[in-house]
């Protein structure tokens, strides 16, 4: 009677590949593929059975039963990037049973949580963060966001002596990001040495 003997063990993840070897250097049959080889690759679900005929005789094996476990489908990655710097980075990814997490990312960041967040963010943590899952043992295929992180407030420093004409109140003209509005801030209405700091 031929044996089959397998390379490894015969639940996998379907990324990877077994071989099943005979016992007979000839005559060989495997089903169900029909290969007439001493040894078949595989990665297919099913029970697979060698046929060996030798001198007009024909002996099965015992059946071997491989089953090939899916892969988890490749995880979304979504963010609140552009992240203001110092702001909190949200990283998400969408919903799944059983699953665990495996992130990376810039400047060492590692976690095993579903959506993690990095809070007072500078630039160091912009850059590509990698995601993967596992389910069933299986990791799925890695996918990749990039995560933007804007730049550092800007100070200004002023010093010295500012004057003014009497009665007319020095003001700071300062332009508002978001709409291009311009608003004024009244420093004094008096001549006089100051230290400005704006941030």
């Amino acid at each position: 009677t031929p044996i089959i003997s397998p390379n490894g063990p015969t639940t996998f993840c379907e990324n990877e590949t077994i071989t099943l070897s005979s016992s007979s250097p000839a005559g060989n049959y495997w089903l169900p593929n029909g290969e007439t080889t001493t040894s078949i690759s595989t990665n297919v679900s099913d029970d697979y059975t060698l046929v060996v005929t030798e001198s007009g005789c024909s002996s099965s094996s015992a059946p071997i039963t491989i089953n090939v476990i899916p892969l988890p489908n490749i995880p979304v990655i979504t963010s609140n990037s552009t992240v203001p710097f110092g702001g909190t980075l949200n990283l998400m990814t969408s919903f799944g049973s059983g699953l665990t997490y495996e992130w990376t990312g810039p400047n060492g960041f590692t976690s095993s949580l579903q959506n993690p967040s990095i809070n007072n963010v500078t630039s160091a943590d912009a850059g590509i963060y990698i995601l993967r899952t596992m389910q069933n043992g299986c990791w799925s295929p890695y996918t990749y966001h990039t995560v933007g992180i804007g730049s550092p407030a800007q100070t200004i420093n002023v010093s010295g002596n500012l004057a003014t004409e009497i009665g007319a109140p020095i003001k700071l003209a300062t332009l508002d990001a978001t709409d291009g509005g311009t608003t004024f801030t009244t420093l004094s209405d008096v001549a006089g040495d100051f230290n400005l700091d704006v941030g």
